[in-house]
């Protein structure tokens, strides 16, 4: 018969006769088991225990993020490219850039919208945000408040990386302002509530029905500012 020994505990094979290992010992054939003292059967029974129990606790993280609906109002992915600012222009403050787009056609009310400057790039091709937050499912109802600060007010986080381009600039702003207001006014048509997926679809990146109609706005105005530079 073939054994074998862990530590001073000798078990044997489980084709042979079952042998628990010595409750006296200071030594434990837990990983050699099924053939084990009563000690070792509940140290087992724990050890199955707790990874029944993390087994089922990754299944339900893995569930609710499944089911999370996530919400962006963002000005990404654009479809036109903004030309930076000739060498030497120094970059713009966040007032210079708010002035700027006033300036050519943007309608930025102080009573609808504050602004802010982000200290770090927001993300790849993100020109700036108003919204952002993962709803607990696609059914979840979204109030409009979800989209207004403390004031009242739209608040719009600009990318740093927008204000060495008076065209991004002018492209960027005029997107947020205008897919922020048509929200708000799909919430007003909602007695200001939404479902999250409805909210997602209309907002959404790329293809959210108002963030394209943003971008077209955005465009239009991109080109106003190149016809006048051209000019």
């Amino acid at each position: 018969m073939r054994k074998r020994s862990v530590s001073n505990v000798e078990t044997v094979s489980p084709i042979s006769t079952p042998t628990r290992c010595d409750p006296s010992s200071t030594s434990c054939a837990l990983e050699y088991g099924p053939y084990l003292c009563d000690s070792c059967w509940v140290l087992a029974d724990w050890r199955q225990w707790f990874r029944v129990v993390l087994r089922s606790i990754r299944g339900t993280r893995r569930a609710t993020k499944a089911s999370l609906q996530s919400i962006l109002g963002a000005a990404s992915n654009p479809r036109e490219n903004p030309r930076p600012n000739p060498v030497g222009t120094p970059r713009r403050t966040l007032d210079e850039a708010l002035r700027i787009a006033r300036d050519h056609g943007v309608e930025i009310d102080d009573d609808e919208f504050t602004f802010t400057l982000s200290p770090f790039p927001l993300g790849p091709g993100v020109g700036a945000q108003y919204l952002s937050f993962d709803a607990p499912s696609a059914h979840f109802m979204v109030e409009c408040r979800r989209l207004l600060n403390n004031d009242g007010k739209v608040h719009v986080t600009v990318c740093p990386t927008i204000l060495v381009s008076d065209e991004e600039i002018v492209h960027v702003l005029a997107h947020e302002v205008y897919e922020s207001r048509a929200l708000l006014a799909e919430f007003d048509r909602n007695r200001g509530s939404l479902r999250a997926d409805v909210v997602a679809s209309l907002v959404r990146p790329p293809l959210g029905t108002l963030h394209c109609d943003a971008w077209d706005y955005a465009d239009d105005l991109l080109r106003r500012v190149r016809g006048t530079q051209n000019g």
